[in-house]
């Protein structure tokens, strides 16, 4: 896994990596994954914590993030065209 600078982990690793650390996961011989203190779902993105990308989206700052990125793309939009 490749650490990016907010702590969040990239997914690039191919799948047969994913895939053992599920099953050591599942097995016992890794730290089950963190758990939403929103909704209860298990996170696979720990950037967020303690809430998962859903329940982050309902906050201020999440709502705050999704209107910035809509003009972003208007505005990436306008000058194409």
């Amino acid at each position: 896994m490749h650490p990016t600078p907010s702590g969040a982990f990239l997914m690039t690793e191919p799948d047969a990596i994913r895939a053992k650390r599920y099953r050591d996961r599942k097995a016992g011989k890794l730290a089950p994954l963190p758990i939403c203190t929103t909704c209860g779902c298990s996170m696979r993105k720990l950037d967020r914590l303690p809430l998962c990308q859903r329940c982050w989206l309902k906050t201020s700052e999440g709502l705050a993030y999704v209107r910035e990125k809509t003009a972003r793309s208007r505005a990436k939009s306008k000058t194409v065209a």
